[in-house]
């Protein structure tokens, strides 16, 4: 399983599934976007700019299974 956005609410909510479920998955970071919105959304009523893109901090935590 691959996610390609780095959204916080990604982490918060498939991970612990997918950990449950033993399904590999990959996430992808936009690096630009650490710890913020989304600067690659534009249109502010799309529901991905109300998220927030993971920080280094929480992808080392991601990478260390300490989620």
């Amino acid at each position: 399983m691959t996610f390609d956005d780095g959204f916080v609410s990604v982490v918060d909510n498939a991970l612990p599934e997918l950990e449950a479920r033993r399904i590999p998955m990959t996430f992808f970071v936009p690096t630009g976007s650490w710890g913020q919105r989304p600067c690659w959304v534009k249109d502010s009523r799309a529901k991905a700019s109300a998220q927030t893109v993971l920080t280094p901090d929480q992808v080392r935590r991601v990478g260390d299974s300490s989620w």
